[in-house]
C-alpha cells in the first residue's frame, strides 16, 4: 500500500515548525516576513500561514513556501489557493502536487451565479455597485474614471450613462457606494491620493447624482474610507489606512472615530444590522463584531478551525446569516456562514469557488434572497497610483452576476 500524500505532508508540518531552513534566513531580513511570521507565532491564525506561503513562493523562495504549504495541509485548510498569488512554475514537483492537493479540498457547489449585465465601458473598472428599487436604476462606482455610472433597468433598459460631475470638487477613485432607500440618496466614498496618502470622503447625492452634502471627517490624520453600511439614523464606515472605523448621524455631517482600538488591521467590508445594535467588520484577519453604540465595544469572532474569513471585501447580512466576497485569502469565492451568537461564525459554506468569470470580484448588494455581484472587476489592470499598468491583462467589461442564496436553482435577475 503506497504512502499517502497527506501522511507525508503531515510530518514534514512538524519538522517545518522547528526547524528554520536556510531560505527563511534570507527572507527575515524583510519586515513582512517577520510581521507575518510573528502574527503566525502570536495568535496561531492559518491566515497567516497562507501568507507565509505565498510571500516565500513569489519570493522564489520554493523550499520554505512547501514548508508553509505543508503545515495547511496538515491542518486540513479549507479555504484552497488563488492560483494568481502562485502562477510561477515552481521547480519542485511536491509544491505543485501540494497546491492541487489544497485545491481539491475546497468544496465546489452545484450552485452557482449566472451573468446579469455587462457594463459598456472596459475602462470603468468599478470596486462596487448599489441599485435603487425605488427607480429600478444600477449604479456603479469607477475606479479608474473617477465617475459614477448608472443604468435603467426595467421592461425597457437604457444604455450606461455617466452621472453629472460634483460641482468645483470632483470625484477620486469611488470606493463602497451604497443606496438608501428610505431617503431615495446614494452615499457615496472616494479618494484622493496626495502625497502617497489616500484622502477620503463621503458623499451624498440624490438619484440623478446631484450634490446634496459631503460628510467631513473630524479626523487630522487623512483616511481611506473603503465601504459603508446604513442603518436607520447612522452611516458607518472603514479607514483602512487606520484601521478603524467611522460613525456619523445621516441627518448630519461629520464622520466621527467610532473605533481605534488596534483590534482591527485594514478594516475593509462592513455590514449593519438594521434591528441591532451590532456591526460586523471584515478586516485583514477575519470578521470583528462591533456595538454600535457609544462604547463600541468590539471582538473577533471564531471559527471552525481549518477555516478562515480573512481577505473578505464585500460583507453582507441575510437571514442571520453572513455572506462575504472572500477576494484576498485562498481561492476567490462566496462565503456563506450562521452567526449563532456574537462570539461565532458556523457551519461555513461556499458558492461561486472556481468560477471561469472571476477576476477580482470584490463587492454588491442582496435584493429579493439574490446576491448580485461584480465578478471580474480588472482592478489588477491598476497601478498602485490608478493608472493602467501597460505591462498587466487589459481591462473587459466588467460583469455583474446574480447569485440566489436560497438554492432553490432560480435565476437572479434584476429586470
Amino acid at each position: 500500500m503506497p504512502i499517502r500524500p497527506q501522511l507525508v505532508y503531515a510530518i514534514l508540518a512538524l519538522v517545518c515548525l522547528t526547524l528554520p531552513s536556510f531560505a527563511e534566513v534570507l527572507l527575515e531580513d524583510t519586515s513582512a516576513y517577520r510581521n507575518l511570521k510573528g502574527s503566525y507565532e502570536q495568535t496561531g491564525e492559518l491566515a497567516h500561514v497562507y501568507r507565509l506561503a505565498r510571500l516565500s513562493y513569489q519570493g522564489g523562495r520554493y523550499q520554505l513556501a512547501l514548508q508553509w504549504l505543508t503545515i495547511l495541509e496538515s491542518r486540513q485548510w479549507q479555504m484552497g489557493i488563488d492560483r494568481r498569488a502562485f502562477d510561477n512554475v515552481a521547480p519542485d514537483r511536491d509544491i505543485n502536487t501540494l497546491i492541487n492537493l489544497l485545491q481539491e479540498r475546497v468544496p465546489n457547489p452545484d450552485e452557482k451565479s449566472t451573468p446579469v449585465l455587462t457594463l459598456q465601458d472596459p475602462e470603468v473598472i468599478p470596486e462596487s455597485i448599489a441599485y435603487s428599487s425605488n427607480n429600478q436604476t444600477l449604479y456603479v462606482g469607477s475606479l479608474y474614471k473617477r465617475k459614477l455610472v448608472a443604468r435603467t433597468l426595467g421592461k425597457t433598459p437604457g444604455p450606461d450613462r455617466d452621472l453629472p460631475p460634483l460641482p468645483h470638487d470632483a470625484y477620486g477613485a469611488i470606493y463602497g457606494i451604497k443606496y438608501d432607500h428610505e431617503n431615495n440618496r446614494l452615499w457615496v466614498l472616494h479618494n484622493e491620493l496626495n502625497d502617497g496618502q489616500l484622502e477620503g470622503r463621503l458623499t451624498v447625492v440624490d438619484p440623478q447624482g446631484k450634490l446634496i452634502k459631503h460628510f467631513e471627517t473630524a479626523t487630522e490624520t487623512p483616511a481611506e474610507l473603503n465601504d459603508l453600511c446604513l442603518t436607520e439614523s447612522l452611516v458607518f464606515v472603514t479607514d483602512s489606512q487606520n484601521h478603524r472605523v467611522f460613525k456619523g448621524s445621516k441627518s448630519g455631517s461629520t464622520l466621527r472615530v467610532h473605533v481605534d482600538d488596534g483590534l482591527l488591521r485594514y478594516p475593509n467590508g462592513i455590514a449593519c444590522h438594521r434591528g441591532s445594535d451590532e456591526i460586523l467588520v471584515a478586516d485583514y484577519s477575519g470578521i470583528v463584531q462591533i456595538d454600535a453604540g457609544p462604547l463600541a465595544k468590539a471582538n473577533r469572532l471564531t471559527l471552525p478551525s481549518a477555516y478562515s474569513l480573512a481577505g473578505v471585501d464585500g460583507l453582507y447580512l441575510w437571514q442571520d446569516r453572513l455572506v462575504g466576497i472572500q477576494n484576498a485569502l485562498g481561492t476567490p469565492k462566496i462565503v456563506i456562514a450562521s452567526l449563532p451568537d456574537r462570539v461565532r461564525i458556523t457551519d461555513v459554506e461556499f458558492r461561486d469557488a472556481f468560477l471561469p468569470a472571476f477576476r477580482i470580484p470584490t463587492t454588491g448588494f442582496i435584493l429579493n434572497d439574490c446576491l448580485y455581484y461584480i465578478a471580474n472587476t480588472s482592478l489588477d489592470a491598476l497601478r498602485p497610483d490608478g493608472s493602467l499598468d501597460a505591462d498587466a491583462a487589459q481591462p473587459e467589461q466588467a460583469t455583474v452576476h446574480g447569485l440566489d442564496l436560497t438554492e432553490s436553482g432560480r435565476t437572479c435577475s434584476l429586470k
